[in-house]
């Protein structure tokens, strides 16, 4: 007969008596030592282990393989897009930088104290006013921003086909006012005789200034290749905005033609090389006669030829076409080819 007191719903040890008792240790590999592991069906077993299904090739991303270390290296990414608005900041600070050329040149005029010599400001010693200084660098700040003030409007007139006459037309107006500036500045010393060779020149070293004609003859030439770096320019370069090597070829056989009679002018022409003499009152004055303005003006025509000419090799080059598959299959490339050659 069993034990009355035992209750078989708990275990030994819980019954009376049963602190007692010596705990029974499983032993190492029976049933009761290890919980029960649920079974896995065979066809679950099969689904874990089974990989995916291989996509289809329409359906994954085109990678492109690992290039070469010895490959040629392409420019790739979005196509630059035109930006009217940094075209119209440039225009900007081109005008800006035209008018601090010319402040340079006027400061001396506008301001009294840009033209002062006051040697008690300067403890004694005789200082060049700082306005006086300014006039030679005023040509050297003007000229690149009329270069580039050009070069816009052209970029403009490529984009702007409503307006491309008209912004034309101003860069033929910019490169005409440079020309006859330059024009001034080559022939002035006969042109303002009086300024140049008068006696009764300004002596008064408080309120000294230069005048026009000397700031023209101190800057002939930098004017000289602006005028014509921005005729030639209009000659080659299309509405569009292509460079024509045939244009660019004919500016600089032009020019260098010219460049090259002008360099050997007084040895060609050495009746037409002499100084003219003029009498200025009771002063007798000579003159350079045109052949030597000719002859003067001679290193820019033939620099502006030899950038011509380089411009002609350039539009060569670039109208030449890569070979084809050399960029690829990337559609966003500036450079990529287009498939319907």
């Amino acid at each position: 007969m069993g034990n009355l007191e035992f209750d078989e719903r708990y275990p030994a040890m819980f019954q009376p008596g049963g602190d007692r008792l010596p705990v029974e240790i499983p032993e190492r590999g029976s049933e009761d030592a290890n919980p029960a592991i649920p079974s896995i069906p065979a066809q679950a077993q099969e689904e874990r282990v089974t990989p995916p299904a291989a996509t289809s090739v329409e359906t994954l991303p085109a990678v492109d393989p690992e290039p070469s270390p010895d490959a040629p290296r392409f420019a790739s990414g979005p196509r630059l897009n035109w930006n009217g608005r940094a075209w119209r900041q440039g225009l900007a600070a081109s005008v800006l930088v035209i008018a601090a050329g010319l402040f340079c040149w006027t400061a001396q005029f506008l301001l009294p104290t840009a033209r002062t010599t006051a040697s008690d400001d300067f403890h004694g010693p005789m200082v060049v006013p700082w306005g006086i200084a300014l006039v030679d660098t005023g040509v050297w700040i003007l000229v690149p921003g009329a270069a580039a003030l050009a070069f816009l409007l052209m970029m403009g007139a490529r984009h702007y086909t409503r307006w491309s006459h008209w912004l034309r037309a101003v860069v033929l107006v910019l490169g005409l006012v440079a020309a006859a500036l330059a024009w001034l500045a080559l022939a002035s010393t006969r042109l303002f005789v009086d300024q140049f060779y008068s006696q009764s020149q300004q002596s008064n070293d408080a309120d000294f200034v230069i005048e026009w004609p000397y700031i023209l003859n101190m800057s002939i030439n930098p004017l000289i290749l602006l005028a014509l770096g921005i005729l030639a320019a209009l000659v080659v370069v299309r509405p569009n905005g292509r460079t024509s090597g045939a244009a660019a070829l004919g500016a600089a056989a032009v020019l260098l033609v010219a460049g090259l009679l002008g360099t050997f002018s007084t040895q060609l022409f050495p009746a037409t090389g002499q100084p003219d003499v003029i009498m200025q009152g009771d002063q007798q004055i000579q003159l350079q006669s045109w052949m030597q303005y000719w002859n003067q003006a001679s290193p820019q025509l033939l620099t502006v030829a030899a950038a011509a000419l380089l411009c002609a090799m350039a539009a060569r080059v670039m109208a030449a076409k890569p070979p084809r598959g050399a960029f690829g299959n990337d559609p966003e490339s500036e450079f990529a080819m287009d498939s319907n050659e």
